[in-house]
């Protein structure tokens, strides 16, 4: 049988567990509410300005709108309502939701690989303009989203179940300010690339800079 003195301390980690998250969640809220705020001219022009839903705004409408449904479902199964706290609980560490946070952290780790190998084996004087500036953006953008999902995964193993859920909200609402803000950044690349494109080429022995506007002006005259 448990004494007063266990319960008590249960019930005073329940409560610290839950107000943590709380405060966390409505922190990441309006981290979130404001960054939407921020973005939502470029949004605006680059996402929804478009004559049909492409793919491009389909996953940036899921990302940023969506993309909590599947942690939602993982612990669903896993909960409880406690009277005392006047909450929904979890009764046990789901072991799905450790899954999802191990296969976030496993291809985060593999695209990082992937991308250092692709960069190690560019020929050294290609330097295109949008192609450097992609690569250094979605450079920090996937570190910045393995650290925070790594975070995630270490919690989720090492923390006991009524902290479980303090980082959730956290990562998910910085993991979908990232994750926007790259999308929205590639479309700006691209739309300006369309009229400022840069590119190099070999001539007389040195390497010269051209944008794609001064080529279509000559090649109009």
């Amino acid at each position: 049988m448990s004494t007063p003195l266990a319960e008590l301390e249960e019930a005073l980690g329940l409560a610290n567990g839950l107000l943590a998250t709380k405060y966390l969640a409505a922190a990441s809220l309006a981290c979130v509410a404001y960054d939407s705020m921020l973005l939502l001219e470029k949004e605006f022009h680059f996402i929804w300005r478009r004559s049909s839903l492409d793919t491009t705004g389909l996953i940036y409408l899921l990302i940023r709108y969506c993309n909590l449904a599947g942690l939602l479902y993982a612990a669903y199964g896993a909960t409880y309502y406690n009277p005392i706290v006047d909450a929904c609980l979890l009764s046990q560490k789901p072991i799905a939701m450790i899954g999802v946070w191990a296969a976030m952290s496993t291809f985060d780790i593999s695209i990082l690989v992937l991308g250092i190998s692709n960069a190690l084996h560019q020929p050294y004087k290609q330097n295109i303009e949008v192609m450097m500036r992609f690569r250094r953006d979605g450079a920090i953008f996937f570190i910045a989203v393995f650290v925070l999902r790594l975070i995630n995964l270490v919690c989720s193993i090492v923390l006991q179940t009524e902290y479980l859920l303090v980082n959730l909200f956290f990562v998910w609402g910085m993991v979908s300010i990232t994750t926007c803000r790259l999308i929205l950044r590639v479309e700006e690349i691209r739309h300006n690339a369309n009229r400022h494109a840069r590119y190099r080429t070999y001539e007389l022995g040195e390497w010269r800079s051209h944008n794609t506007a001064s080529l279509q002006q000559e090649l109009q005259s």
